[in-house]
C-alpha cells in the first residue's frame, strides 16, 4: 500500500509528517510527498525516511500521480488547497485520507462541491475520510464520566486552542467540536448562534438540535502559540482535560485526581482509514459525518461574517 503525503513540509501549524509516520508503524510506504516548493518537499521526505528509503519529492500534483501511481494521498495542505487536491487525487483514482476541515468553509457552492466529490470517488469505488480526531476519544471520556446516552446530552463544551487568530480559529478548531458533538448525537441544526470576540479569543455558544435532544453548547477559543497546547471538552459539566509530555511523546487526561495515558487519537484515525481501504467499509469520519459537519462549520463561519 504505497502512500503519498501532500504537504508533509509544512511547519506551520502542520501534522502531515506525524500522519505519515502513523502510515508507516502500520505497514504503509510513504513512497512520496508533495510540497510547495523543491527545498520544502526534499526535506519533508527525508525527515519520512523509514527502513532505509527515502520518498521521492516533489511539487506539482499530475507529476506526482502519473510517476508514482501511489494508492493512497493524504492532504494535509492549506485547507484552501484541498479542494483541488481532492478533484485531482479522485481522477487519479486514489482513496484518501484529508486532514480537517474537509474543505474550505468560504467555498462556493459548498454542498455542490462535496457531492460531485463523494459521487466521484463512489463511482471509483474510493475510500475517503477525514482525519477528524476527537471522535476517537469518546470511550476516553466514558471511562471517566460513565456512558452519555444522547436523550441526556444537554450541554457540551469544550476549550481549544489554535495557533491562528480570528476567523481562522474557525476551519482550524471547530470541526474538533462538531465532530464530538456529531459522533454522539448525529446530524443537527444550529440554533441561537452567539460568537463573542476579544483579542486572541473566541466564544461561540449555542444550541444544537438533534433528533433526541437539544443540546447547549460553549466552544471556547483561546489563542496558543507554545507546545503543548490546553484542551479539554465534556458533557452535562463533566469535563476532562489533556496532559501532552513531548519527550517522549504521551498523551493523558485527566478527570479530578484520575490521570489516564491514551492511545494518541491521530493514530487511532489512521488505523481506522487503512482498514476501511482494506476491508472496503465506510470510515467512521466518512461521507455523511463529512458533509453534515461541513455544513455546520459554514453556519458559524457564515456568522462571523454577518456580524462583522
Amino acid at each position: 500500500m504505497n502512500v503519498a503525503v501532500i504537504g508533509a513540509g509544512r511547519t506551520n501549524n502542520g501534522i502531515g509528517r506525524f500522519i505519515g509516520k502513523f502510515f508507516q508503524k502500520h505497514g504503509a510506504n510513504v513512497s512520496a510527498v508533495l510540497g510547495s516548493t523543491d527545498e520544502s518537499a526534499r526535506k519533508a521526505a527525508e525527515a519520512l525516511e523509514h527502513d532505509g528509503r527515502v520518498p521521492r519529492s516533489y511539487t506539482k500534483i499530475d507529476t506526482l500521480t502519473n510517476k508514482e501511481c501511489p494508492d493512497i494521498a493524504v492532504i494535509a495542505s492549506p485547507t484552501n488547497t484541498h479542494l483541488p487536491y481532492l478533484k485531482a487525487c479522485i481522477d487519479a483514482g486514489l482513496h484518501i485520507f484529508c486532514e480537517k476541515p474537509f474543505i474550505d468553509p468560504a467555498t462556493p457552492d459548498i454542498l455542490g462541491c462535496l457531492d460531485k466529490i463523494f459521487q466521484d470517488g463512489e463511482h471509483r469505488r474510493l475510500t475517503i475520510a477525514m482525519n477528524s480526531q476527537c471522535p476517537f476519544l469518546q470511550p476516553v471520556y466514558e471511562r471517566f464520566c460513565g456512558q452519555i446516552r444522547p436523550e441526556a446530552a444537554v450541554d457540551f463544551s469544550i476549550a481549544l486552542s489554535p495557533m491562528v487568530d480570528g476567523q481562522d480559529m474557525i476551519p482550524d478548531s471547530v470541526p474538533h467540536a462538531l465532530s464530538l458533538i456529531y459522533n454522539l448525537l448525529g446530524n443537527g441544526e444550529i440554533g441561537d448562534l452567539r460568537i463573542e470576540k476579544r483579542e486572541g479569543q473566541i466564544t461561540i455558544l449555542g444550541i444544537y438540535r438533534a433528533h433526541t435532544t437539544d443540546c447547549n453548547f460553549k466552544i471556547c477559543l483561546n489563542r496558543h502559540l507554545q507546545q503543548p497546547r490546553p484542551f479539554s471538552f465534556g458533557w452535562n459539566h463533566c469535563t476532562i482535560h489533556r496532559r501532552v509530555t513531548l519527550k517522549p511523546y504521551e498523551i493523558s487526561f485527566q478527570y479530578e485526581d484520575t490521570i489516564r495515558k491514551v492511545a494518541d487519537p491521530l493514530e487511532l484515525s489512521v488505523q481506522n482509514f487503512i482498514a476501511s481501504v482494506q476491508k472496503q467499509e465506510q470510515p467512521k469520519i466518512g461521507r455523511t459525518h463529512i458533509v453534515d459537519t461541513t455544513l455546520l462549520i459554514k453556519r458559524i463561519f457564515d456568522h462571523w461574517e454577518s456580524s462583522e
